[in-house]
């Protein structure tokens, strides 16, 4: 299985490679204006602020929180997990949340003695929910919002 960033990159210098065959191979500020400045540099910062909150622990310290208010009830923190996975996602890339989350998820699922699988499905679908939220929760709104912003 070959990874998506890599199948993109493939793809994208396949096409201009067939338009170089053509002879219609456009200027590299065509190319370049083909791409949305604002998304990349809005989810590179995120990537980047992510990358050392999660170094701090500020993720795990969150979620033991979470699971200490919920007393070691299943379902408590469940809900609790979930609510905190829609607000996070909401303010980050909702991608990024699930890879932060699902490490603590199934820590805590071992501490409860719980298996982890039907949390881990929640977890993305509420992810998702939360995702979808804000503009800058998930990265097709992101497009969307900077594609819409001219006329707004």
């Amino acid at each position: 299985i070959i990874h998506r960033t890599l199948a993109a990159f493939l793809g994208a210098a396949g096409v201009l490679f067939l338009l170089g065959l053509e002879h219609r191979l456009p200027e590299i500020s065509t190319i370049i204006g083909w791409m949305d400045h604002g998304t990349l540099a809005l989810l590179w910062g995120m990537m980047i602020i992510v990358a050392l909150l999660s170094r701090t622990g500020v993720f795990e310290w969150a979620a033991v929180r979470v699971f200490q208010a919920s007393g070691a009830n299943m379902w408590k923190l469940f809900w609790m997990l979930m609510i905190f996975d829609c607000i996070l996602s909401a303010f980050l890339d909702n991608v990024t949340t699930m890879l932060l989350l699902s490490p603590v998820v199934i820590s805590l699922c071992k501490a409860i003695d719980v298996q982890p699988k039907p949390m881990l499905i929640s977890l993305a679908l509420f992810g998702n929910i939360g995702g979808t939220a804000t503009m800058i929760g998930d990265p097709p709104n992101i497009i969307i919002g900077n594609a819409l912003s001219d006329y707004i």
